[in-house]
């Protein structure tokens, strides 16, 4: 749910945005998961340009 969240917004988002519409309590929870997400999109983009160099 919380990548359909993250891929439907247009502007970007918020991790307190995204900390309302999951229903969790703490912020850092949701913190935690965009960096690791942003890590993974990062690697992901790494390994597809060497892929086409």
């Amino acid at each position: 749910m919380a990548i359909t969240f993250i891929i439907a917004t247009k502007q970007g988002f918020s991790a307190l945005e995204l900390k309302r519409q999951m229903g969790f309590t703490r912020y850092q929870t949701i913190l935690i998961f965009i960096i690791r997400s942003e890590l993974l999109w990062a690697k992901g983009m790494m390994i597809i340009s060497l892929k086409i160099w």
